[in-house]
Order: C-alpha cells, then structure tokens, then sequence
C-alpha cells in the first residue's frame, strides 16, 4: 500500500493518519478506520481522509460505508 503525503492541514489529524496507517498496514484495519472516521470530524473538507477511508472500509468488506466515505 502506498503511503500518503496529502496534509489535511491540521497537525493532529495528521497524526492520527499516520497512526491509521500503521494499523492499516498490520492488517488491523477496524482500528484503521475507526481512527481515521474519528479524525474526519476535525476537516469534513480533506477530500483525500474521505478517499482513504473508504479504501479501506472498501477493503475491509463494507461497500456502502466505503461509498458514503466516497460521497462526501
């Protein structure tokens, strides 16, 4: 998986992604996007936090929350 470099111009949130992707990347992706969907409340605008987030409930088997992620 390739890591990400888009800054969602919070520093916290931020942080919060590298934590998400650290989890992502040993396969504990419930931690992943419970971090991350926690993390999107602080910037509903990043664009990129939404896409990532419905990657990965997309690989974890949810469809319709990778799509609401998606939509936003």
């Amino acid at each position: 998986m390739a890591v990400w470099t888009a800054s969602s111009g919070d520093l916290v949130v931020d942080r919060r992604l590298a934590f998400a992707e650290g989890y992502a990347a040993e396969g504990d992706l419930a931690a992943a996007i419970g971090i991350l969907a926690e993390a999107m409340d602080l910037v509903p605008g990043w664009a990129a936090g939404w896409f990532r987030l419905g990657e990965w409930r997309a690989e974890a088997g949810d469809r319709a929350g990778a799509i609401a992620a998606w939509d936003r």
